[in-house]
């Protein structure tokens, strides 16, 4: 029986270890998830802050637009005023040609920056792309990081129940054991009593109780000499005993075992065997149906727990 609960404990604390490792993966796993849950709302930034660039550019377009619409609007003024001072026309021809030089200059940064968008453009495209990649790698990745967190939460439920399981197990060894390690049994017997010479053989009296003096065994210390009364040290099922015997064949002895003051079985002549339940501190005792003189040493009084 130790044996087997020592491989119990055993087997108990292998579960626990394997209950504290599979908790570390489980806090592994969890971090692992906040990293790449923090790597994509980087990602999302970054997504932001390019489209926030590819927004601005069109309006600085629509400004040099504008100005070219300006400039155009002085040449349409300059040519409605030539006729009014051929001076003033020469002076205004050679603001148009600074005006159409500049013109010239800004279509030619014009260029440059829709050349240059278009190629932002295409690199914020790739980004994108790269970005939606990344983002449906770590989505399949998350999928499976949470099938391995279910998986893992089921078994960790599933080592909760067979440890739950084997401590109601041990508990109901440990109560096994308990009744084991801790017997009930008694034995004790008559005597004569007297002094010297005179040895008196022990009498009953009808309706009282039958002493037995004379402890021959009393583990677990249930029954009191003195008093001829067992009283039940701890629950369970007990098997009790009595003999009584007559000096005198023709004066029979008539006896029945009492608990709790309720006579349980009796017996005309000899003994008798009772088995029944007790609670803690139930008491049994012989009582004597009919006055006789009892034979010492052949009447006794024993009981053991069953379980």
């Amino acid at each position: 029986m130790e044996e087997r609960f020592d491989s119990l404990e055993k087997q108990l604390a292998d579960e626990k270890r394997q209950r504290f490792i599979l908790q570390i993966e489980y806090d592994q796993e969890k971090e692992k998830i906040a990293k790449l849950e923090y790597k994509q709302n980087v990602m999302n930034k970054t997504d932001q802050e390019l489209l926030q660039h590819y927004n601005a550019a069109p309006k600085r377009f629509q400004d040099i637009s504008t100005q070219i619409r300006g400039a155009l609007l002085s040449i349409t003024t300059l040519d409605t005023k030539h006729n009014h001072d051929n001076q003033d026309l020469v002076d205004a021809l050679k603001a148009v040609q600074i005006t159409v030089t500049n013109l010239t200059l800004n279509q030619s940064e014009i260029v440059n920056i829709q050349r240059h968008l278009h190629e932002k453009e295409k690199a914020l495209s790739s980004m994108i792309d790269a970005i939606r990649n990344n983002q449906s790698t770590d989505r399949d990745g998350l999928s499976r990081l949470k099938v391995s967190l279910t998986s893992l939460a089921n078994s960790q439920r599933t080592l909760q129940s067979t440890v739950n399981a084997n401590a109601n197990t041990q508990n109901s060894l440990q109560s096994q054991l308990s009744k084991v390690t801790n017997p009930v049994i008694f034995l004790a017997v008559s005597r004569k009593f007297g002094w010297l010479l005179l040895n008196i053989a022990p009498t009953a009296s009808n309706n009282s109780e039958i002493m037995f003096p004379l402890v021959k065994i009393n583990v677990g210390g249930g029954y009191d000499n003195t008093t001829g009364v067992f009283t039940c040290p701890s629950d369970g099922y007990y098997a009790l005993h009595w003999s009584v015997t007559s000096t005198d064949d023709r004066n029979r002895c008539s006896s029945a075992i009492i608990k709790n003051g309720v006579e349980v079985i009796g017996n005309q002549v000899g003994g008798n065997l009772a088995t029944f339940h007790m609670n803690r501190n139930d008491r049994a005792w012989i009582k004597a149906i009919s006055s006789c003189t009892i034979v010492p040493n052949h009447s006794s009084f024993s009981g053991f727990k069953i379980l």
